[in-house]
């Protein structure tokens, strides 16, 4: 899946997107929001975990039973398709 963020590259959309989710107050839209969209079960947890238990990746990565590098670049790709459902 090509998600237009590479590591290193476009930051300052990586920090809109994220800034955006944030943004987002209630939990249980949020929820909604997460369950609507086309991703797996692992990243559906990733961004629960971490935008609505406000967990740091090291702690979602510990309780997913994965590394934080698979958490953060599962993440990352998530919120690529997160915003993109905020932005319909």
């Amino acid at each position: 899946m090509q998600t237009g963020l590479k590591r290193g590259g476009n930051d300052m959309k990586y920090i809109e997107m994220r800034n955006s989710i944030n943004e987002i107050t209630s939990k249980t839209m949020l929820t909604d929001l997460i369950n609507a969209c086309l991703l797996d079960s692992i990243s559906k947890q990733i961004l629960k975990l971490h935008y609505i238990n406000k967990m740091p990746f090291k702690l979602v990565a510990d309780s997913l039973h994965i590394s934080k590098s698979s958490a953060e670049r599962k993440h990352r790709k998530a919120i690529c398709i997160l915003f993109k459902e905020l932005n319909k």
